[in-house]
């Protein structure tokens, strides 16, 4: 307005003053017209976008004026903030940290704030939602051999966790070489030699600190392998024309299966115990032998990881045709043992028929008793005296015995004194 106030005057004076009496010597005529300035204040863009992180930006206010910033929002700070004329202005967004995005106005006035102002709309976008933490772990099992080794567990995500060692077979035999972490990682698993034959299990646990998850990998290991064996005591079963049944009994650790065959077309009189594990008895049974010839069958005893094949033959007498007179005698009629006997002894037995036995000391153990032999091996006496056990054999009316004389678990003095 006082720009305008100011042009008026100076015409009218100049026209006041002219004419042909002018005291400056200038005709009307040579006057030229003054046009009033318009003030001018703009800006060369309508609005602006800010990254949330904060970024700075820049404008051109066009201006014939002297101007200023009338108003900014207090997220973001403009350089500079007034001027005589046109020029770059500088706009910096500092980082928004909401999750809301931020608007404004940003507005330029002439300094005396006379004139229409120009301004722009601002915003910057919002902050990204901070991600939920994630964590994942495959839980399939970690299976070991025997022998010392490693492994290791791959841990996917981004959240923080921990990881720890349960043992659930023994103790200290199963490690871990790192305990937490951040994110994509990995736990290696240690393991040392398994020297028992059992199989042995540990637990390893994965939480999540920030996402509360939880996993958890089993670790197996196999016990050390132990060589299967199979052997038995007696390879020839004989029995009598009489039904009848006996024990082999198997010695070793490896599973074992059994099957018949025949000599000759007499079949199906001989069947045994199709499978087990040693140690323990396989039962033979023979039915009845209404002839009077002999027959022969083969067992044959294999073991199922040794594939140790062992033959055994089973020998049936034919039916007496007239009878005989009743015999039985054994060799030995005695027999010797330690206080801890390891090993079995064989008695012999001749007869003329079937025969029973019986014992009148329970620790004396007989086994694999057939219709021309038995076994003995008492318990272990753990007592100071020596003991005497007897064992009767009939067959129809005549009977024979055997003496089993076992040491005493420490021979004292008075013991020694009997013994000589």
């Amino acid at each position: 307005m006082k720009h305008i106030i100011y042009i008026i005057l100076s015409a009218a004076l100049i026209v006041a003053c002219s004419g042909n009496g002018s005291p400056f010597g200038y005709d009307k005529d040579d006057i030229v017209p003054v046009t009033p300035v318009t003030p001018v204040i703009s800006v060369s863009v309508d609005e602006l976008t800010f990254a949330a992180a904060g970024e700075t930006k820049t404008i051109t206010v066009t201006a014939n004026v002297a101007w200023r910033l009338d108003n900014c929002p207090s997220w973001l700070t403009v350089s500079p903030e007034s001027w005589s004329s046109t020029t770059t202005v500088k706009l910096t967004a500092s980082a928004n940290t909401t999750t809301s995005p931020l608007t404004g106005i940003v507005r330029f006035v002439t300094t005396d704030g006379s004139y229409l102002p120009a301004q722009l709309s601002v915003m910057q976008d919002a902050a990204e939602t901070p991600a939920q933490p994630t964590l994942n772990v495959d839980e399939s099992p970690l299976n070991f051999s025997a022998s010392q080794d490693h492994k290791t567990i791959t841990v996917e995500g981004t959240d923080e966790w921990t990881a720890s060692v349960t043992h659930i077979n023994g103790t200290g035999w199963c490690t871990i070489d790192n305990r937490s972490g951040k994110g994509k990682g990995s736990v290696t698993v240690n393991v040392s030699a398994n020297d028992d034959t059992k199989e042995r299990k540990a637990r390893i646990t994965i939480n999540g600190i920030n996402s509360g998850k939880t996993f958890n990998v089993e670790v197996i290991q196999e016990g050390k392998a132990v060589t299967p064996t199979l052997s038995v005591g007696n390879t020839v079963l004989d029995f009598s024309y009489a039904q009848d049944s006996n024990a082999i009994y198997i010695e070793g650790n490896d599973e074992w299966t059994a099957d018949v065959s025949y000599a000759d077309n007499r079949t199906g009189w001989c069947t045994v115990t199709p499978s087990g594990t040693a140690p323990g008895n396989a039962i033979v049974k023979v039915i009845a032998n209404d002839d009077t010839t002999e027959r022969v069958a083969y067992i044959n005893l294999k073991g199922v990881k040794s594939q140790k094949s062992i033959p055994i033959t089973v020998r049936q007498a034919g039916k007496l045709e007239t009878p005989v007179e009743a015999s039985i005698s054994v060799n030995p009629s005695e027999l010797e043992f330690d206080s801890n006997p390891t090993a079995r002894k064989r008695v012999r037995v001749t007869s003329t028929g079937e025969w029973t036995l019986t014992c009148d000391q329970p620790w004396c153990v007989i086994s694999n008793q057939s219709s021309t032999d038995f076994y003995v091996r008492p318990e272990q006496n753990t007592t100071i005296s020596r003991r005497t056990a007897i064992i009767t054999l009939t067959c129809g009316s005549k009977q024979c015995t055997v003496t089993v004389k076992q040491k005493a678990a420490n021979i004292g003095r008075n013991e020694y004194e009997d013994e000589n």
